[in-house]
């Protein structure tokens, strides 16, 4: 399985923290950034861990691209001018 990029918004208490991770499956990207958030915040991972997962709509992981892509497909991507 390749790596892909994912956009995983967190829900704190009402702060909205987003962050972007490589990983191989949607929950071991969750994972590391639910640790990265505690570490940001100075608090226990497994509290953190708790309150993220155990809620309603506290978290979203979405799949931005797959690691490797050059995003050629994108419309929006801008090419610089050939000479």
């Amino acid at each position: 399985m390749s790596k892909q990029l994912y956009r995983i918004d967190l829900n704190w208490y009402g702060e909205n923290h987003r962050f972007f991770r490589y990983a191989e499956e949607a929950d071991f990207a969750l994972t590391i950034v639910i640790f990265g958030l505690a570490q940001k915040l100075n608090l226990p991972w497994r509290l953190v861990n708790n309150y993220i997962r155990d809620g309603f709509d506290r978290y979203l992981v979405q799949v931005e691209r797959k690691k490797g892509d050059d995003m050629s497909d994108n419309p929006e991507r801008k090419t610089p001018a050939s000479s």
